[in-house]
């Protein structure tokens, strides 16, 4: 049985690259990453509040590693995106414990939520995975810095949050903070968030595979809130769309609003 530094070893990723896996001492489902720092150092942490996982392994570094570094451009936003992988750059940690991520953690109740920190701008980083790896991100604002969202790439066009399997039902909302709280008031419920209040084509196309969609953008898109919900109806013939008019930002955990989600979330059931 591999050790856990050895475990680390065995996983094979680009300079600045981050995998977010399940952790192999807690068991942790997606709580545990491990990012490639470059110069054959990788780093490791798992998320989960009562895990204490955290170190750093030397591995051999990759031939594309030492290539990157002989030209000096290993840390390049625009090599690194034209490549398969996405690398978070380096000033965005994984040591979220500082008086600011604590307080924002909190706030929103995002403990169980495995967030990066941008030390330069002072932003809550959320990454975006697919099969794993993180293929995108996007950072919040700390402070009262603009843009209050930032992305890291712009690779992805929409996120989304679902607590176990899910059961065909989207709520769809503008900011990941909103998907998650989505996801985690409502299991099997996933909660799409189109990252601003404007509807996309590939947005449509990613929503038609649920068999039904909740609209629910915040308070002050009420009326992007229903006209979208009529173009989805136009665009998803066998899907049930439906208009929700929040009385708060989903985010905020307005009782009314919950119990009024959950009543269409689970009507069927």
């Amino acid at each position: 049985m591999l050790s856990l530094e050895e475990y680390v070893k065995s996983l094979d990723l680009e300079s600045g690259e981050t995998l977010c896996l399940n952790c192999p001492v807690c068991g942790g489902k997606k709580k545990f990453t491990v990012t490639n720092k470059g110069d054959g150092v990788y780093v490791y942490n798992c998320f989960r509040n009562s895990c204490t996982v955290k170190g750093s392994a030397r591995v051999s570094m990759s031939a594309n590693d030492i290539r990157n570094k002989l030209n000096g451009n290993h840390n390049n936003k625009e090599y690194l995106n034209k490549n398969a992988h996405f690398g978070l750059p380096e000033y965005i940690t994984v040591d979220t414990s500082n008086y600011l991520m604590g307080k924002f953690i909190d706030r929103w109740g995002l403990h169980s939520i495995p967030l990066f920190y941008d030390v330069k701008d002072k932003r809550a980083v959320f990454p975006f995975l697919s099969r794993g790896r993180i293929v995108d991100a996007i950072g919040r604002s700390l402070t009262n810095k603009i843009p209050k969202w930032l992305r890291y790439n712009n690779e992805v066009e929409h996120y989304t949050f679902c607590s176990g399997e899910d059961n065909g039902v989207a709520i769809v909302v503008e900011d990941v903070i909103s998907a998650i709280t989505i996801g985690l008031q409502f299991p099997k419920v996933s909660g799409v968030a189109i990252l601003g209040t404007t509807l996309r084509p590939s947005h449509m196309s990613y929503l038609s595979y649920y068999h039904k969609i909740i609209m629910a953008l915040d308070r002050d898109a009420l009326s992007k809130t229903i006209a979208y919900t009529k173009e989805l109806k136009l665009y998803c013939d066998d899907t049930e769309v439906v208009a929700y008019p929040l009385k708060q930002d989903v985010k905020e955990k307005n009782e009314e609003d919950i119990a009024g989600l959950r009543s269409l979330c689970y009507e069927s059931a």
